[in-house]
C-alpha cells in the first residue's frame, strides 16, 4: 500500500492538481474561464482575449505538471520557488482584474 503522502505537503499537491486540470478549461472554453475572472462583458466576449486565455491555459498547465513531477522527483525546494513565483503571478493578475474594475 502506498502511504499517504504527509498533511505539510496537501498544498502543493492541491495546486498541481488543480493547475493541470483546472488549466485545461480555457482551452475548451475561455468565455466561461475569462467571464469566472470577473472580467466585464466586453472583455469575455472578444474572440482575441479568448484566444490569449486559451493560449495561457497552456502556461498554467505546464506549470502544474511540473509542480507535480518535481514533488515526485522529491524536490521540494524547486516546488517552493515555483510557489513563490506564483505569488507575484496573484498579485500581477489582482492588480490587472482590480484596473478593469
Amino acid at each position: 500500500m502506498v502511504p499517504f503522502p504527509p498533511l505539510h505537503h496537501t498544498p502543493a499537491l492541491f495546486i498541481a492538481f488543480a493547475m493541470t486540470c483546472g488549466g485545461l478549461l480555457p482551452f475548451f472554453n475561455p468565455q466561461f474561464s475569462i467571464s469566472g475572472l470577473g472580467f466585464p462583458s466586453p472583455i469575455y466576449t472578444s474572440k482575441p482575449a479568448q484566444s490569449i486565455m486559451a493560449l495561457c491555459s497552456g502556461r498554467t498547465t505546464a506549470i502544474g505538471l511540473a509542480i507535480g513531477t518535481l514533488y515526485y522527483q522529491g524536490n521540494f525546494v524547486a516546488i517552493d520557488t515555483i510557489l513563490m513565483c506564483l505569488c507575484w503571478v496573484g498579485l500581477v493578475d489582482g492588480l490587472v482584474l482590480w484596473r478593469e474594475g
